[in-house]
């Protein structure tokens, strides 16, 4: 008995030692939900040692707890997530495993550049201080190596060039649906420039004709992203102020907002004003650059209901006297009206998922003339007004299936621009004549979309299939007699079908390989096709648009490799694209130009193929010492492969080294960044095309979290005080002509107060 007594105690001692241990070890419920919504993920697959499953409909895993292991989550709408060792436990504590949506970031070849980052992402927090204060989007996206810009002026109008694509090669959007047109001829105005930074939180650069579901995304979309509205039980107020003052130029920026969310409204008051001058380039010479740049505008959002939500915008921006030292103009004014409106609706625990409906609006009055250009001899006086409009709407349903997310919908957008140039000749034998030029000939543009996007998950693979069917009808409302002369018929309808297909394999949580195919398929711009005798390229030959155009297609390939661990982020990225009838222009020698400065008229034509190839490669390292090391390179070659001679405006590769520091709890960051930039001797000589030499640029900033209200920024750009000229920027309007050089040295200073 005695014997029988001891084991039963001992028995009883050995329950009692392990019943922690066994507690643990039992299969334990963990709900995943999403991190801002609360909403449960369904079918989320998981990885855990040598566990693994799926998620149920309410969103719940039951894992065993194994000491040391991650947890490893895929799905279809997050992408592949990884959870270490102390946050399981968390989440076995509590319950609960909140994720953060990353779709973007995984499902597509994409670039997110976040504007206004969490205090905790500190690697981007310096950014965030030049961004928002930025007048101009444009110059925001040059920020990234992979993104270039054709420049006109270095103050405004920073016209982005991915990959060697441009213009309406790509699609520009707002929030996945606004879009603008510019209504200068020479794009003073692209769409980039009506953007308000300020109000926007991260630029989704989905690379490619891959992204179909935003609008016709030929060479890639570049979709400008506003916050998520918050509701809260109890009102808050919030705000926030920002100033800058950079000393090349005496550039002055400002920038606010003011608040207020309730639980059921959220309202914003914003608005923003920039000022600069004449700048100095690194030979000391003074380049115009003059500008006044300023927004005012609202956003609300309405809960209607429970899976009910209502939002809008207004946005007016306003332009005045900016100086465009490589255009024959400069701007006047630019005077937009954004309006956008769109309606969403949740269903809960069925296979529609949501519904969301948009509307908007998007009109330019825009206004140019040389009357304050020091030309020498001055031959005539000339101004343009013109307006466009840009309007449309997208709707769009949402389903989610077991393994599954279905995106479908339509969209429409219509474009309309219309401009009168006056020419008052004051020398030679037509002084004291007056001439009007029809400048967009009341071209107008509609195209009608229907979108369809596959998402599949299974296990360590994630499949991404796309369609878009576009209708394209283009007319003129008000053909010019020269016009007509040339193309009697002006009014022409396409059907532009675009297809793509991509795959993602991810091992071990990673490391993560993609590849995708895609061919897309579109018509000419507004420009492309009615442009009416204006110098609008790279040389002074006057450009004539043509009805006629067929269709471009692109037909593209991407492979990408990335591995991610908490310290290292390596990505390498090659692409190729097939281009059949490439939009191009060639001089026509039958045709009279318009001005006694033209040297000839060019006129649009298409190119029987073409290519466009390079790569991209990006690498991230957390160094000893609170360092973060960033890499980042860039390259494009294009050739046209009918006449063997290579394509006009490609950038040269381009290198960038970042080293950044985290010090105090977050509170100080330097930062020291070198960029390299090749020389780039491939030019078109047909297009008058110049060489244009390598550089070298270093850059310092300082940023300093005096509090959680007040944060300072501080630093120097182009140090060393280098002369450089980008080889995008179009040579300035002098004689002889020369490079438009960028600034010198300058000192900058940025205070931020955040009022949340």
């Amino acid at each position: 008995m005695k014997l029988t007594h001891y084991i039963y105690n001992c028995l009883v001692l050995f329950v009692f030692l392990c019943m922690p241990i066994m507690a643990i070890s039992q299969e334990t419920p963990i709900k995943i939900t999403d991190a801002i919504s609360d909403e449960p993920l369904s079918f989320v697959h998981f990885k855990y040692g040598n566990q693994k499953g799926s998620a149920s409909l309410s969103g719940e895993i039951h894992i065993a707890y194994q000491t040391g292991e991650w947890l490893q989550l895929s799905h279809i709408s997050y992408g592949n997530l990884s959870f270490s060792d102390k946050e399981v436990n968390q989440a076995i504590e509590i319950g609960i495993l909140a994720v953060e949506r990353q779709e973007a970031f995984n499902l597509q070849p994409v670039i997110i550049i976040a504007l206004h980052p969490e205090r905790k992402e500190v690697q981007t927090m310096q950014l965030n201080y030049r961004q928002h204060l930025s007048h101009d989007a444009g110059l925001i996206l040059q920020n990234s190596t992979f993104i270039s810009g054709i420049r006109k002026s270095n103050s405004y109008g920073f016209d982005p060039v991915m990959r060697g694509f441009k213009y309406d090669q790509l699609n520009i959007v707002v929030d996945g649906v606004q879009g603008a047109t510019a209504a200068c001829p020479n794009r003073m105005d692209p769409p980039t420039s009506q953007v308000s930074p300020n109000m926007t939180e991260r630029i989704e650069v989905l690379k490619g004709p891959f992204a179909l579901r935003y609008g016709n995304s030929f060479g890639g979309t570049i979709n400008f992203v506003g916050g998520k509205p918050a509701f809260l039980s109890k009102t808050k107020y919030s705000g926030r102020m920002s100033s800058g003052y950079e000393s090349n130029g005496a550039v002055l920026n400002t920038e606010a907002y003011a608040g207020i969310s309730t639980q059921k409204i959220n309202f914003k008051l914003f608005g923003a004003w920039a000022n600069g001058h004449d700048y100095k380039d690194g030979m000391d010479e003074s380049i115009a650059a003059g500008f006044s740049r300023g927004n005012l505008g609202a956003k609300f959002a309405y809960q209607l209901s429970a899976n009910q939500l209502l939002q809008g915008s207004v946005t007016r921006n306003r332009s005045r006297d900016i100086d465009f030292p490589s255009l024959p103009m400069d701007l006047r004014k630019d005077d937009a009206l954004l309006i956008n409106l769109s309606h969403q609706l949740i269903f809960k625990d069925a296979v529609l998922q949501k519904w969301q409906t948009s509307l908007y609006g998007t009109y330019v009055d825009h206004h140019m003339d040389n009357l304050l250009k020091p030309l020498d001899p001055r031959i005539l006086n000339a101004s343009t007004a013109a307006e466009t409009k840009n309007y449309g709407g997208r709707t769009e349903l949402e389903f989610l299936g077991a393994n599954s997310r279905i995106f479908t919908g339509l969209d429409v957008k219509i474009e309309e621009a219309k401009g009168i140039r006056e020419r008052e000749f004051i020398m030679g034998t037509n002084a004291g004549k007056i001439f009007y030029d029809n400048a967009w000939q009341n071209g107008k543009i509609s195209h009608s979309g229907l979108f369809f996007e596959y998402r599949y998950a299974l296990r360590d693979y994630i499949l991404v299939a796309a369609t878009r069917l576009e209708l394209n009808h283009a007319t003129v409302l008000d053909g010019a007699a020269e016009f007509i002369a040339v193309y009697p018929e002006t009014t022409v309808t396409q059907f532009n079908p675009s297809l793509s297909l991509g795959v993602t394999k991810y091992w071990a949580g990673t490391l993560s390989g993609s590849v995708w195919l895609g061919r897309a398929q579109r018509s000419g711009s507004l420009s492309e096709r009615y442009i009416n005798y204006f110098p609008i390229g790279i040389d002074p030959y006057e450009m004539l648009g043509n009805p006629n155009l067929k269709p471009e297609v692109n037909n593209q390939a991407d492979i990408s490799l990335d591995y991610k661990n908490n310290t290292t982020n390596i990505s390498l990225n090659f692409f190729a694209a097939y281009l059949q009838n490439y939009i191009s222009s060639v001089i026509d020698t039958s045709l009279t130009a318009r001005l006694p400065s033209s040297p000839g008229v060019r006129q649009f034509t298409n190119l029987d193929k073409a290519l466009l190839s390079g790569f991209e490669f990006s690498f991230k390292q957390a160094m000893p010492a609170s360092l973060l090391l960033e890499v980042a390179m860039a390259y494009t070659h294009g050739m046209d492969l009918s006449n063997k001679n290579p394509l006009p405006e490609i950038p040269p590769i381009d290198l960038r080294l970042t080293l950044s520091g985290n010090y105090f709890d977050s509170r100080l960051f330097p930062e020291i960044m070198f960029r390299h930039v090749g020389a780039q001797n491939r030019v078109a000589a047909s297009f008058d095309e110049q060489k244009t030499p390598a550089f070298n640029l270093f850059d310092i900033s300082l940023t300093y979290q005096m509090s959680k209200m007040i944060s300072l920024n501080a630093g120097v750009k182009n140090l060393f005080d280098e002369a450089y000229y980008e080889h995008l920027s179009r040579g300035m309007r002098t004689s002889p002509p020369k490079p438009l050089y960028a600034p010198g040295r300058s000192f900058y200073l940025r205070l931020n107060l955040n009022l949340l």
